[in-house]
């Protein structure tokens, strides 16, 4: 983040480092979303969405439409996340950048199995190229069909090699969520004290890498692990033990001294950004007001998105984001609660 920071202060957007701005803010909304900061993700994927096709660093793209897609998916919006992802695939098999597709690929899946869309996860595994036992991805996406099929000897089998591979190059992100599907498995063999190790190694990582995110986006059945995980003795590591309790209270909701696991979520804001008190166009980007002043005119999805010069997922993406400001469902909703903040459109 620090490095990100120090290059986005190099390159203002004044002075013809767009491109370069666009990958940076790319990789800095996938950062902001680990640490579940989604307001900032959605104002820097406001400059950065619509530029991300243009680019040619082929992970600084796909962190963006991940970080996006993600950002949906947590919001409740699960259709337009696949949007975002089918809109990266496009840009990829348009480039021909194949490690570009075959990501977002995978993140789809990811999304479809974390959301319990099992069924249509497995069909997107099961035509992805055999991979070499050691392809992380693939690997762990075949661990995580295993564990959703009650088979939790298989799936320690497929996520073996692809730990020792992670924790030998040093991939301290991709480590801690294999180690959480490790957690379900063992928990699935009923082997309580592998279970708890894989937890307590997770936890420690996320705590100290400020990877919130992937373990909130694991839901209940990890929610339901931690809790006796904490029951147990835990660690000896005081902020694995903090975020292990911040988890189950952003998950539950804080209902009661003992709350039972939930799946955890973070509710939609549902005002506008102080800004808007003294000046209603300050509450938007200049995209969103753009959008705005074409809504007004009554135009579709398809038709705004040829105006802009950008996709209908990203389109929609934006949409959901005004929604979620203004508090309101609907385009007409939208539309008056614009007006009744006097701004001109």
């Amino acid at each position: 983040m620090a490095q990100v920071e120090a290059g986005l202060m190099r390159c203002p957007s004044s002075q013809g480092f767009a491109s370069l701005r666009t990958l940076l803010r790319g990789i800095e909304a996938f950062l902001r979303y680990e640490r579940n900061e989604l307001d900032q993700v959605r104002d820097i994927l406001g400059e950065a969405l619509p530029a991300l096709a243009d680019q040619g660093i082929v992970d600084a793209v796909a962190f963006g439409y991940i970080a996006a897609a993600r950002s949906r998916s947590v919001n409740g919006d699960f259709g337009t996340a696949l949007d975002i992802l089918s809109e990266g695939e496009a840009v990829a098999l348009k480039r021909s950048f194949a490690r570009l597709g075959r990501i977002l690929s995978a993140e789809r899946a990811l999304l479809l199995l974390r959301n319990g869309a099992v069924g249509q996860g497995r069909v997107l595994v099961d035509a992805m190229a055999e991979p070499p036992p050691q392809r992380i991805s693939v690997q762990g996406l075949r661990a995580r069909l295993a564990i959703a099929d009650g088979d939790g000897p298989r799936a320690i089998e497929l996520l073996r090699p692809v730990v020792d591979k992670a924790r030998r190059l040093g991939r301290q992100s991709r480590l801690c969520e294999l180690l959480f599907c490790v957690a379900l498995a063992e928990d699935l063999r009923r082997d309580d004290a592998a279970c708890h190790s894989a937890l307590s190694e997770a936890l420690e990582i996320a705590s100290t890498e400020g990877l919130l995110r992937t373990v909130l986006d694991e839901g209940r059945p990890v929610a339901a692990l931690l809790t006796h995980w904490l029951e147990r003795g835990a660690s000896s590591m005081q902020p694995a033990i903090h975020l292990a309790l911040r988890i189950l209270d952003l998950g539950a909701g804080g209902a009661g001294p003992n709350p039972q696991p939930a799946l955890p979520t973070i509710p939609a804001t549902s005002t506008l950004p102080r800004a808007a008190a003294t000046s209603p166009s300050a509450a938007f980007n200049k995209r969103e007001i753009q959008l705005l002043g074409l809504l007004s005119e009554g135009l579709s999805n398809a038709q705004l998105a040829k105006q802009c010069c950008i996709s209908e997922g990203t389109v929609k993406w934006y949409l959901h984001n005004l929604y979620e400001k203004l508090g309101v469902g609907n385009r007409t909703a939208l539309l008056r609660a614009v007006r009744e903040l006097g701004l001109r459109l």
